[in-house]
């Protein structure tokens, strides 16, 4: 049913602003600036790697980003994954009673979308496209990893994991394998920090669905486990240790061996702050 992770939506306050702190940290590539007037708001592609971050920014104070930054602030505001065939992703999401917001898909150029609603979801919005847009380069986002052709900041390649903070794993996970295959799920329960999680695989990125068992100092400051959905956005490096001394030279705020790296694997935080509210985790595997 769901191909891929297309795109991450992030609600900023200014785009230039934003879309500067991607390049020169991430290396990102800069796309079309699109202004969508029935929905207030501008919007523009950034492309790193294999993934791209579609930074919003309010163009009416009534309109649904503005109404995103004074309740959230900056930062995540949804996924969008790329299908095959929108009509039947529909027809079966009805069938199942899965939540829409919207039973018509929408056109956005050459393709078609339809926005899945949180609730059932653990606070993630949903977006599903039909295509691939060539929003960056009039080209096709790449399926794999991918160096940048002439690299800036840390040069990122992609994505490889999102984590996501939910009230009830057990819950929330029937919609997910529902929606994803749960033949590719895995459960992880730890100690340190206090949790359980189940990731899933959408190609070849991961969806960590993580539920906090106690609440700590740290975990709160560094993954806001009050506000639930999407969390943090892992990104691959091609050496760990040569993008800590990037940070470091740059004067970045960042935190080497953050919660978010679950897995152990050594790894770093750029702080929300840097980058419009976005947590990114870097990892070189």
């Amino acid at each position: 049913m769901i191909k891929r992770i297309l795109e991450i939506g992030v609600a900023v306050q200014n785009i230039k602003n934003a879309g500067n702190r991607l390049q020169g940290i991430l290396g990102a590539q800069a796309g079309l600036l699109i202004r969508d007037e029935g929905y207030g708001m501008a919007a523009q592609m950034f492309r790193v790697g294999n993934i791209e971050f579609e930074l919003m920014e309010p163009a009416d104070q009534n309109g649904m980003i503005a109404k995103f930054l004074k309740k959230q602030g900056e930062g995540l505001h949804h996924l969008a994954f790329e299908v095959s065939d929108i009509d039947k992703n529909l027809k079966w999401m009805k069938q199942n009673n899965i939540k829409l917001i919207n039973e018509t898909p929408i056109s956005i150029y050459d393709c078609k979308a339809i926005f899945l609603h949180p609730e059932p979801f653990g606070g993630v919005l949903i977006e599903l496209i039909e295509g691939c847009p060539k929003w960056v380069n009039h080209s096709v986002l790449p399926t794999e990893l991918q160096k940048p052709i002439q690299p800036q900041g840390i040069g990122a390649e992609g994505i490889l994991e999102v984590g996501m903070i939910v009230r009830d794993l057990e819950a929330v996970s029937k919609t997910y394998s529902a929606v994803l295959s749960p033949e590719t799920s895995e459960n992880v329960k730890l100690e340190y920090p206090p949790l359980r999680a189940k990731i899933y695989r959408a190609g070849n990125v991961k969806l960590r669905l993580i539920e906090m068992i106690k609440k700590e100092d740290f975990t709160e400051a560094l993954l806001e486990t009050n506000r639930l959905g999407l969390k943090y956005v892992t990104l691959k490096v091609e050496n760990i240790k040569n993008t800590i001394d990037f940070l470091k030279n740059n004067r970045i705020d960042f935190t080497e061996n953050p919660p978010a790296a679950f897995d152990g694997s050594e790894s770093v935080l750029i702080s929300p702050k840097q980058v419009s509210g976005i947590p990114i985790v870097l990892k070189d595997s």
